[in-house]
């Protein structure tokens, strides 16, 4: 259809443009024609050849109000099929019509909106109604750059949710947010927000206002906000998401009222984070259990700033120490306020992590780190350095909650200017607080209560360490050593860990003392000027202990250029202590075959405490001495020989002939048995003898030593058949009495005679000799000769012819020549032609022969021997001039009728030499 009108004015209210490009509009006309109606248009545009469909929510034609006259009319944003009204064709001046009433249903249509505002297409006052949840899940959404208005009274445009939810409401952009400036009001509605960037957040300025709205989702990034700057009354928030990042705060700057309700699971985090960053208005911002913000605290700035926080009443705000800090100026106490209004009772959690504080000043009333902990408030493991001074100054002004784990290095005074005014010392414990496992070291002046003022509180330990004793408030006073050595630490470690529900894995630390180096070195703590951490435990085995019968050392060399010096110390088998700690690794003067445990240590050092001792048990070996004395060594003018007979299950046994001064002589050098010769040995000169096992696993090696001086040379000055003399050994009066035998063993103090007697003749003896030692002299080696004894010496005389009728005839010895062995005899006996005691004689001159018998009488009784031979004597030296007598009967008496005559007969004497009795 041809245009054939043209068009003077055109007012448009432009709502949405459709993915289809389709333009939904009302609009006015005022034309040159004297019409009085025009309706919306229905004719085709220039550049379509179709015809444009209009619809309002209401019908399916859209309608414009007649004449000049402006209505309000509702109209739905919407998509609707057709073609495009192009923006070309809209060349006339624009004017926006206000009070008009936007609804959306889609993201698309909140996109549309959010666009039409901010290019001026449509009215930002206009209220706005939320139909449906809406998801904008991955979907850009422009910066709301202004929203409603206000005219200092009232505010126009009210966004109404109807309790539907915007959900994942997104912003990536820095120095931007959802929202620039709202003058109007949000009510209703919850915001499911995913922000992230630096100085950006929901809303930038806010002079409009906020009822019934709940945020959810999340923020982060660096200087993160919800709202950033405050300025009308916030009528109702509903805070259920989080605020993580650097400089996180729900309202940064606030100067009016706000009310609302902090939920369970919603969560500011970061580095500076709070609640309102600077709060010159009023909140009523009711926290429940479960809500949190943490103000992770790593700078002295950052720890002033979380003083005004909770200065200005956000007392439940926990703060969490990220480094050591070092401060500067005074420091105001956390929840100190000015001006007459009430000190804020600090509510929240203050963790230090184990960090500290040092170069820490705060002076007036109440100065301290916290001025007041309440009932559910909480400080732990902390430690703070520095000065504390004034009217109730302390650690802690005053505790009603709980001090834990905390290492307190202050000087804490009253006012110095007006002694009435005290200082509390640690704190004010007195109204039911608690302060437990902590410790503290400084100078306290002017205090009320000395340390502690502790009322109806609790105290557990709580150890302190001041130059002189003050009263401690039930805390325990430790000594200078337990504070250097580690043993307050070990206690602080011991109670901290029996923590009921405590499974954190810190622990107490020994640390460099800097602030009062002078009254200790170090001391428990958590950072202090350095950690000194513990010496590892010495790694030690039963390898690593060197045995001897009598004696346990550790052989093991220990890193102690690292550690520090090592401690030895022993005990015995029931622990008993032997030896307390020592820095000797050998223990002496044990008993053999004995079971005993050794322990060990570092020391430690500067760097490094004292180690924990790690132990072992071993046995002492057995005992294996060497079997020689002075009693089984021999020798000559050149040689010694040691016959021990030594027990090779006690080890390998070596021989060393040394000088006295235990230097080896020439040929004397240590070797396997105990024959030495080639010695050139010299009269008067001490010699020792070394004799040594080198012991095993079970017996110990020993050595024994023997001084002694060579043997004497021992010659026979003369000898018989039953004794041997031995020349007299020379200077007896100076190298002691000299001991002659026939065995060694036979060397005694009462073998001093050089004759030895009581031999066998022609026998082969070794005579053994030595001197017995005198003065420094000891006795010498044991020397020998063997010879033997000489031949039996004897006369014995029998008569040649011996007479009838009992006429005694006598057997005789020469006893000056008779000289037998000591236990040889000489027998004389009648043999051969004797029976029965009778001997036959013959008539002489008588061709007959005639015979006739005589009775043998030895020393006058008859002799009838049968056949037997007629012993007559046995001679020894003992009895050798013993003489018998031996007769005969007249042969008439034993036959009278014998005829007269001459008669003669013979008999046979037979001399044996019986050596020990056997034998001849």
């Amino acid at each position: 259809m041809k245009k054939n009108k043209t068009i003077t004015a055109l007012c448009v209210s432009l709502l949405a443009l459709s993915s289809s490009n389709s333009l939904v509009y009302a609009a006015t006309t005022e034309a040159n024609s004297a019409s009085s109606q025009t309706n919306v248009a229905t004719s085709s545009q220039a550049t379509s050849s179709s015809s444009t469909s209009a619809t309002s929510s209401q019908s399916s034609q859209a309608q414009s109000s007649q004449n000049t006259s402006t209505s309000s009319q509702t109209v739905s944003v919407s998509s609707l099929s057709g073609n495009m009204l192009s923006s070309n064709a809209l060349t006339q001046s624009f004017c926006v019509i206000p009070q008009q009433a936007y609804h959306i249903y889609t993201a698309d249509d909140f996109i549309r909106w959010v666009n039409g505002i901010n290019d001026g297409w449509l009215d930002s006052t206009k209220d706005v109604y939320l139909e449906n949840d809406i998801d904008l899940a991955g979907r850009e959404v422009p910066m709301i750059n202004n929203f409603g208005y206000f005219n200092g009274c009232s505010s126009f445009g009210t966004f109404h949710g109807n309790n539907h939810t915007i959900k994942n409401l997104s912003c990536r952009r820095s120095s931007s947010s959802v929202i620039q400036n709202n003058n109007g009001t949000f009510e209703n509605v919850v915001f499911s927000l995913d922000i992230y960037g630096t100085d950006t957040g929901f809303i930038q300025n806010n002079s409009g206002d906020l009822k019934n709205v709940t945020f959810t989702g999340k923020i982060s990034g660096s200087s993160i906000y919800f709202i950033k700057n405050n300025r009308h009354n916030i009528s109702g928030l509903n805070v259920n998401g989080t605020i993580n990042g650097s400089q996180s705060t729900l309202i940064y700057d606030n100067d009016n009222y706000i009310y609302g309700t902090l939920n369970n699971g919603g969560q500011i985090k970061g580095a500076d984070a709070s609640l309102i960053f600077d709060d010159h208005g009023r909140n009523n911002l009711r926290w429940n259990d479960g809500f949190n913000v943490t103000d992770e605290i790593y700078s002295a700035e950052e720890l002033n700033n979380f003083s005004k926080y909770i200065s200005q009443g956000q007392t439940r705000i926990d703060a969490s120490l990220q480094n050591d800090i070092s401060m500067w100026g005074s420091f105001t106490s956390i929840g100190h306020t000015l001006g007459g209004r009430p000190t804020q009772w600090y509510q929240g959690t203050f963790d230090g992590h184990g960090h500290r504080i040092y170069n820490f000043n705060s002076f007036g009333d109440g100065a301290s780190l916290i001025e007041k902990i309440g009932d559910d408030g909480k400080l732990t493991h902390l430690e703070i350095s520095g000065l504390v001074e004034g009217k109730d100054a302390g650690f802690v002004s005053e505790n009603h909650g709980t001090i834990t784990d905390c290492a307190i290095d202050l000087d804490i005074s009253g006012n110095r200017y007006n002694y009435c005014e005290r200082a509390n010392g640690i704190t004010d414990n007195s109204c039911g607080g608690q302060i437990r496992n902590s410790f503290y070291i400084g100078s306290l002046t002017n205090t009320k209560c000395n340390l502690l003022y502790t009322g109806s509180g609790s105290v557990n330990d709580v150890y302190y360490y001041t130059p002189t004793p003050i009263s401690g408030g039930r805390a325990t006073r430790a000594s200078k050593s337990d504070v250097e050595t580690g043993i307050v630490t070990e206690w602080l470690n011991g109670t901290r860990q029996g923590e009921k529900n405590d499974t954190s894995s810190w622990i107490w630390k020994q640390v460099v003392e800097d602030r009062v180096s002078n009254l200790v070195k170090c001391r428990p703590g958590f950072a202090g000027a350095g950690i000194i951490t513990k010496a590892p435990v010495p790694n030690l085995s039963i390898n690593d202990i060197g045995r001897t019968d009598k004696s346990l050392r550790v052989t093991k060399q220990f890193d102690t250029d690292k550690y520090g010096q090592v401690e030895y110390k022993l005990t015995d088998g029931h622990g008993n202590v032997i030896k307390e700690w020592q820095a000797n690794s050998e223990f002496t003067g044990l008993t053999p075959d004995t079971e005993y445990t050794i322990s060990v240590r570092y020391k430690g050092n500067d760097e490094y405490l004292e180690s924990d001792k790690t132990s072992v048990t071993v046995k002492t070996k057995k005992t294996a001495e060497p079997q020689v004395s002075v009693d089984n060594i021999y020798g000559s003018s050149d040689s010694f020989t040691i016959k021990d007979n030594p027990d090779t299950s006690y080890g390998n046994v070596s021989y060393e002939v040394t000088d006295n001064q235990g230097k080896p002589i020439k040929n004397g050098q240590k070797q396997a048995n105990g024959d030495f010769s080639g010695l050139d040995l010299e009269d008067g000169v001490i010699y020792q003898v070394h004799v040594s096992y080198d012991g095993n696993d079970d017996y110990a090696s020993t050595e024994k030593v023997i001084k002694i001086m060579k043997a004497p040379t021992v010659t026979i000055a003369s000898k018989n058949a039953n004794s041997l003399k031995v020349a007299d050994l020379a200077n007896t009066d100076k190298y002691g009495q000299a001991e002659y035998a026939l065995s060694p063993s036979g060397l005694t103090a009462n073998a001093t005679s050089s004759t030895i007697d009581g031999l066998d003749s022609t026998t082969s003896y070794t005579v053994y000799a030595k001197r017995a030692g005198k003065g420094d002299y000891p006795p010498s080696a044991i020397g020998q000769v063997t010879t033997k004894t000489g031949n039996a010496n004897y006369v014995v005389r029998i008569p040649a012819v011996m007479k009838t009728n009992d006429q005694a005839s006598y057997v005789s010895t020469d006893v000056s020549s008779f000289n037998l062995g000591t236990h040889d005899s000489l027998s004389l006996s009648i043999i051969n032609s004797v029976k029965d005691g009778k001997v036959t004689l013959t008539r002489q001159n008588d061709p007959a022969r005639k015979t006739a018998q005589t009775q043998i009488k030895l020393n006058g009784r008859p002799v009838n021997n049968g056949n037997a031979d007629i012993k007559v004597v046995d001679w020894q030296n003992s009895n050798c001039d013993y003489t018998p007598a031996i007769s005969f009967t007249d042969p008439w008496n034993d036959n009278p009728r014998t005829p007269f005559g001459d008669y003669n007969g013979q008999i046979t004497f037979q001399l044996t030499y019986n050596k020990h009795k056997e034998g001849n």
